[in-house]
């Protein structure tokens, strides 16, 4: 062995992951009812909850790389950059048993006014305070940050929003 490692310290993607819903209270109700309604075999008022998340997720982050979005303006405001791109990707994932919708930013391909990609500019206190932003707008009990790095595993990286969420944590509640 040579010594070298395909691993970068410049991450390549941070992925949101967005728990269940909290307050207000009739919000979490439904979120339950929804749940409670998979688990016996009906997903569909589930499915319709997430795909509203998962839309809502996409006015934020912006349906091409290219336009304007309330998600560009925050991170040039934050960063004190002005973005030409932002590269996002939504989907639903799974954590820890919750299907949750997932937000993720491809940093490697979302590039400032230079052409420097967000991925050198963007700090973990960053993402940490974007996360702590989708908890606020979506009431989310928790939010679950991971970084990926070019030919290196998934690190995982919780973002303590309410409720931590320690996927290796085989016992306790989320």
């Amino acid at each position: 062995m040579n010594g070298t490692s395909n691993y970068s310290v410049i991450p390549q993607n941070v992925m949101f992951f967005i728990g269940p819903l909290g307050a207000p209270e009739s919000r979490k109700k439904a979120y339950n009812n929804a749940v409670e309604l998979a688990e016996a075999g009906d997903n569909s008022t589930l499915d319709r909850l997430l795909a509203i998340i998962e839309m809502a997720l996409l006015d934020i982050a912006g349906r091409t790389p290219e336009e304007p979005s309330p998600l560009k303006d925050l991170l040039s405001t934050m960063l004190g950059r002005e973005f030409t791109t932002l590269s996002t990707f939504v989907a639903r994932g799974v954590l820890k048993g919750h299907r949750a919708p997932v937000l993720t930013i491809h940093l490697d391909r979302s590039l400032d006014v230079n052409g420097t990609p967000l991925g050198r500019i963007l700090q973990k206190s960053d993402g940490e305070m974007l996360a702590n932003l989708l908890a606020g707008i979506f009431k989310a009990d928790w939010i679950y940050t991971v970084w990926t790095y070019p030919g290196a595993v998934l690190e995982k990286s919780g973002t303590k929003v309410n409720r931590h969420v320690d996927p290796e944590d085989k016992g306790g509640s989320t």
